[in-house]
């Protein structure tokens, strides 16, 4: 009998020991698998703050890619400055003097009229104009176009001759310099660039032109005045009443270029409004909207994707958001009818108080197509409030 409960104790002794050994297994256990869950949240966290950091330094390297292409083209300006091979040279009443500028057109000259003394910037065209004669018809596009706009916003031209034109000196500096040095405007300042550049787009609405090359170095901000002027309308389009100008191959700067002109469909004044929410754009988070190593990748975002929200790259209003997302629409029917439009919302979008109109149209643009989404679609995804008969036509 002591035997018996000698081995009874044993093995209660034992069973105890089982549940104390299970308890601390399963202690164990829970505390392994919190371990390896803690570890692997931690690690997912780091992944993607990591991959966010990469994302953001890749944007950041674009941008500063793109800012040195621009900083590149105006030193390259500048040192073909000075004397120019034509400089002494006389184009009509006008003596060529100091080389501004050459750009691949032609070259800027400062110039006198010998015979009323009025200092002029006169346009050259680098090669003969026999020997080309679609740089021929560009500089001959400029002149019309300035001589059918006559704003203040909008460069003034002042004579015109076989191979160069006489424009206004201007004393100040271009929007894309401006921007390298303070690389983003203030509010005040946004307002007042996109007011004057759109009353100058919308001079040359009414005089039936599409500027089509609109972008920081053909805005300039002319000091005497304190005024912008827009400039260079050597890729403008003349347009009839009830037309709209077709293009064989996409003209404009990659950048700056609204959808329809890289695919060479027809552009109308809607076009400059892509532009110009582009500009603004660029004034307001400090960078460009789209920009890549490539021309080809810079056009393929341009039609398909879209840029970083403005409010999360700076602090402005959500209404802002909505006004350029109404103005960067990828179909022209999408956006402000016109460029003093996008003026006006802009002015309302700064002071929080944009229309439930427009906000409900940027609502449901943004989400067929959000800011920073890439979308390889058709106009047949849109919205059908959103979709137009121009634009099934398409």
């Amino acid at each position: 009998m002591k035997e018996l409960a000698w081995a009874r104790r044993t093995l209660f002794v034992l069973a105890g020991v089982n549940v104390v050994l299970g308890a601390i297994e399963i202690r164990v256990g829970v505390v392994v698998t919190g371990l390896v869950a803690g570890t692997c949240f931690v690690a997912g966290a780091a992944l993607r703050k990591a991959t966010l950091a990469i994302e953001e330094q890749r944007r950041e390297t674009m941008r500063r890619e793109a800012l040195l292409e621009e900083a590149n083209a105006d030193l390259d300006r500048v040192l073909h400055a000075r004397a120019g091979p034509s400089t002494g040279a006389r184009m009509g009443a006008w003596r060529l003097g100091e080389l501004l500028g050459r750009g691949g057109m032609g070259e800027v000259y400062r110039a006198t009229n010998e015979e009323n003394g009025t200092i002029a910037a006169v346009k050259l065209l680098l090669r003969d104009p026999a020997g080309d004669p679609e740089l021929l018809e560009r500089f001959r596009r400029e002149a019309r176009a300035l001589a059918r706009v006559d704003h203040p916003n909008v460069v003034r031209l002042l004579d015109v001759g076989d191979g160069w034109i006489a424009m206004e000196l201007l004393e100040g500096v271009d929007l894309a310099k401006l921007l390298r040095k303070k690389e983003t405007l203030q509010s005040k300042d946004v307002l007042k660039l996109v007011s004057e550049v759109a009353a100058a787009l919308e001079a040359a609405r009414r005089a039936g032109i599409v500027h089509r090359d609109l972008k920081p170095q053909n805005i300039f901000f002319e000091t005497r005045d304190e005024r912008w002027k827009v400039l260079d309308f050597g890729l403008s389009k003349l347009t009839e009443r009830g037309s709209t100008p077709a293009q064989r191959m996409p003209v404009g700067t990659p950048a700056y270029m609204a959808p329809e002109q890289i695919e060479g469909t027809p552009v109308d004044h809607r076009a400059d409004v892509f532009a110009l929410g582009l500009v603004v754009y660029r004034a307001i988070t400090g960078r460009p909207a789209f920009s890549a190593e490539e021309p080809a990748a810079v056009l393929f975002d341009v039609l398909f994707e879209q840029p970083p929200r403005p409010s999360e790259l700076a602090p402005v209003d959500i209404d802002v958001d909505f006004a350029l997302a109404l103005a960067l629409a990828k179909y022209p029917s999408h956006r402000f009818e016109r460029a003093i439009d996008l003026a006006a919302a802009l002015e309302s979008a700064y002071r929080g108080a944009l229309s439930p109109i427009l906000r409900s149209r940027a609502e449901t643009l943004l989400a067929t197509h959000g800011w920073g989404e890439r979308r390889l679609g058709s106009v047949r995804n849109l919205p059908a409030s959103l979709r137009t008969e121009q634009d099934v036509r398409s």
